[in-house]
């Protein structure tokens, strides 16, 4: 004897349940997760042409291109700029890209931007202070561990995580 047909109408056997959009486990799913680098810290995601990053990024460069970007608009920041330029040039040393970390905003309202720059060989780091001006970003204070060109870092920091987020056992 043959069995009936499956039927196409709702079945009112129960529904397997369903885990409700706040459930403690999705909760972490939600948050984002930022890639590191263990010198500068968090890195940015997505760069927005008009954010601090990317101000950062445009100036880091400077050091890798050898232009000076409209964000340096400080005489004292620009003079830096070239001085440590021509100091780079005497020993010569040269940029062969860069990196940036993430933004962070402090009290005053100005935006700190770790960088990192690499070199024919290691890597030195530094730091960009940008403050919002008008429609865009310009750079109120550069440091640079002008130091390190002379022995540049060549290794890699060992990770060191963080604290960690546990997920709760239900």
């Amino acid at each position: 004897m043959r069995s009936p047909a499956p039927s196409l109408r709702p079945s009112s056997a129960p529904q397997p349940a369903r885990v409700p959009r706040e459930h403690p486990f999705l909760q972490h799913l939600r948050e984002s997760v930022l890639a590191t680098d263990t010198y500068i810290g968090p890195l940015p995601g997505r760069i927005a042409p008009s954010s601090p990053e990317e101000a950062a990024r445009r100036t880091a460069q400077a050091f890798s291109t050898r232009r000076l970007p409209p964000e340096i608009q400080d005489e004292g920041v620009r003079q830096h700029v070239l001085r440590t330029l021509a100091y780079m040039d005497r020993l010569g040393v040269s940029v062969t890209g860069v990196r940036i970390g993430l933004a962070f905003p402090d009290a005053s309202g100005l935006f700190h931007v770790n960088i990192k720059l690499y070199l024919q060989e290691g890597y030195v780091g530094g730091s960009l202070v940008l403050k919002k001006q008008d429609a865009g970003w310009v750079v109120s204070d550069l440091l640079l561990d002008t130091a390190s060109f002379l022995s540049p870092e060549t290794e890699e920091r060992p990770f060191a995580p963080g604290g960690y987020a546990m997920l709760p056992l239900y």
